[in-house]
């Protein structure tokens, strides 16, 4: 520079800058361990301070890029970096700062001349949310009654809403998961089918089940949900007859009539009766909303008709009265034949059977679709029929099949007790059907057939 004679200069100033930094990153710890993890992502649009050793607030950034910051030209010395509370997102818990997080959103450290630090990094989870239960809905209604158990084991995966997986769980407990540490926004909760029990099929979800298995729904910052569940019901089934057998041959030969009012049992694995039905309409009985696996179908012995001995089970006679299977789809052959023991006692007619109820070997009786109690069968014996041919034929198969039930033969009947059943769908008691009608055709010669039967006059005698 040049200096004028008799002057005086004050402007030859020297400036210098620090070379030290500070930064470096502000992240959303999914998993909550203080670690940035592959895929954790950084926070955006987060306010930091740098205060010095007097509490000055000496700088102000905003986190960008990946939840990033620096600041720069610094001296050596001790400062602060702090995160300004109010700018995070709503919902969040630090998990992570660099001198702990004893002071929330504050990291106080030393900087040595000339030196970059890049480990003045800030932590945070979501305090939110999500689960509850994927469950065995037994009945089937949607709700998760008294006793309807969890189901464990089913992989459950947490959805974000541009359809990635951000995590995933295992059910267990009592068919419990939970998904922490969230923050807010739009999720959906999918259960893995695959690890679903065989044999399953969805009752609710909390959006409804047009998507099975998949629950679509808000999550609130800071807030916990417990109403994403998932309820499933078994959609196999198992049946089917227990019937008189009345030749003995272990087949369901035509005209051999079900037992009804015989109860049965289901058992699971363990031996535990799980559900109990009665046979009604011909001897039929149903256990359905099962999951595959075995079981076993018990009947109890103090139900069936005094002296009929059991002929028939699906696994053989060695365990009377009881049928153990596998069951991986639904199943109509696990049947019970019973036959008579007693001596043949002689056909009776509609009048015996009415005035003598304590003969009776069943305590309802099937005609056509319609099962009728013992009383209510006794009563349409003693109807009037008034020209209905309907009521007339129902009393004489009421007739045949307390005849064949109480073990007279009825190699000669069985299919007509068929074919008067099957009349009798197409024209119930009461029809008002009439002796000259086309109907009355084909019921008539049933009608003669089974009085006949009834009478003694064909293949069994008539009682004494």
């Amino acid at each position: 520079f040049t200096l004028a004679a008799g002057t005086s200069r004050t402007d030859v100033d020297f400036g210098y800058r620090g070379i030290g930094s500070v930064g470096d990153r502000v992240w959303l710890d999914v998993n909550g361990n203080g670690i940035q993890d592959a895929g954790e992502t950084g926070i955006n649009g987060v306010t930091v301070q740098l205060v010095d050793g007097a509490n000055n607030v000496i700088a102000t950034t905003t986190t960008s890029g990946d939840g990033n910051y620096t600041f720069a030209n610094l001296t050596g010395g001790t400062y602060s970096v702090k995160i300004v509370a109010s700018s995070l997102p709503a919902g969040l818990a630090p998990t992570f700062d660099l001198d702990g997080v004893v002071t929330p959103n504050i990291a106080t450290f030393t900087l040595a001349a000339g030196a970059g630090r890049t480990d003045v990094d800030f932590g945070y989870r979501g305090t939110a949310s999500v689960g509850d239960r994927v469950w065995l809905d037994a009945n089937g209604n949607g709700i998760q009654d008294t006793g309807e158990t969890g189901i464990n084991g089913v992989t459950v995966q947490l959805v974000d809403s541009n359809s990635n997986v951000v995590a995933t769980t295992t059910t267990s407990g009592n068919g419990n998961y939970t998904f922490a540490n969230l923050t807010g926004g739009t999720y959906s909760v999918r259960v893995v089918a695959s690890t679903l029990p065989g044999g399953v099929a969805p009752t609710f979800d909390l959006d409804g089940i047009v998507t099975p298995n998949v629950a679509t729904f808000t999550l609130a910052a800071g807030t916990s949900r417990t109403d994403v569940d998932f309820g499933y019901r078994g959609s196999l089934s198992v049946g089917d007859r227990v019937w008189n057998d009345a030749n003995g041959n272990a087949v369901q030969d035509t005209g051999e009539v079900g037992i009804n009012g015989v109860t049965v049992q289901l058992l699971d694995a363990n031996g535990n009766v799980i559900a109990t039905t009665t046979t009604s309409g011909d001897g039929n009985y149903t256990f359905s909303n099962l999951l595959a696996g075995t079981y076993t179908v018990r009947i109890v012995s103090s139900t069936i008709p005094s002296g009929f001995t059991e002929t028939f089970d699906l696994d053989g006679l060695a365990t009377a009265n009881q049928a153990t299977f596998s069951l991986t789809a639904s199943r109509t052959d696990v049947d019970f034949g019973y036959r008579p023991t007693v001596t043949a006692p002689g056909t009776g007619t509609i009048g015996y059977w009415k005035n003598h109820p304590e003969a009776w070997p069943v305590q309802t009786i099937t005609l056509g679709n319609q099962t009728y109690t013992k009383a209510q069968a006794i009563a349409l014996l003693g109807t009037p029929s008034q020209g209905d041919k309907s009521i007339d034929l129902a009393k004489q198969l009421i007739g045949a099949k307390l005849n064949v039930i109480a073990g007279n033969n009825s190699s000669c009947i069985g299919s007509t007790i068929t074919a008067a059943d099957n009349w009798l769908k197409l024209y119930p008691v009461g029809s008002g059907v009439s002796g000259s009608s086309t109907a009355w055709v084909t019921g008539g010669p049933l009608l003669v057939a089974l009085d006949n039967y009834n009478n003694g006059l064909l293949c069994a005698p008539h009682r004494n």
